[in-house]
C-alpha cells in the first residue's frame, strides 16, 4: 500500500512540474480541463440567424474570473474578441438546453451586425485554454 502513496506523490509532482514549465511569458496557467459549455442563443448549429442578432448567450464553466469569447468566421477572421459579460435579462428565447450543463451559469457577448450567409464559430478562452462552444450561420 505504501508504494501506491508514493506513486500518487510522484505523479502529482510530475504534473505540477509540467504545469510550472508550461507557463508562457504572459503568465497564463493551464487548467487540467479547459472551459466547457455551449452556445445557447442562438443554439449551436442554428441556421438563418438574423445578421442583427446583437447578443450571443453562452452557458458553461470558465475556471477564471475573466473568460473571453471569440467569434470568428469559418475562415478564421476574428469578428469579436471580448470579455464574457453578464447574461441579458430576461434571457432570450428559444434558449437551447444542452445536456450536462444544468446549473452552470450564463454569460453573453455583444456582436456587431454580421455578414449574411456566413458561418461563425464561438470559442471561449479561460486561463490560456480555449474550447469551441458552438457555431451558427446567418441568413
Amino acid at each position: 500500500m505504501q508504494w501506491q502513496g508514493l506513486l500518487v506523490t510522484i505523479l502529482l509532482l510530475a504534473f505540477s512540474e509540467g504545469c510550472a514549465q508550461s507557463l508562457p511569458s504572459g503568465g497564463c496557467e493551464h487548467t487540467p480541463a479547459g472551459p466547457f459549455g455551449a452556445l445557447v442563443f442562438p443554439a449551436s448549429g442554428s441556421t438563418a440567424v438574423p445578421v442583427g442578432v446583437g447578443t450571443l448567450v453562452l452557458q458553461g464553466a470558465y475556471f477564471s474570473s475573466s473568460p473571453r469569447a471569440e467569434v470568428t468566421t469559418q475562415s478564421g477572421i476574428v469578428v469579436v474578441d471580448a470579455p464574457i459579460g453578464p447574461p441579458p435579462s430576461p434571457l432570450p428565447s428559444p434558449l437551447a438546453t444542452p445536456a450536462g450543463l444544468g446549473g452552470l451559469g450564463y454569460g453573453s457577448v455583444a456582436v456587431p451586425i454580421l455578414a449574411a450567409h456566413t458561418t461563425y464559430v464561438v470559442s471561449v478562452t479561460s486561463n490560456c485554454d480555449t474550447s469551441t462552444f458552438g457555431s451558427f450561420s446567418t441568413r
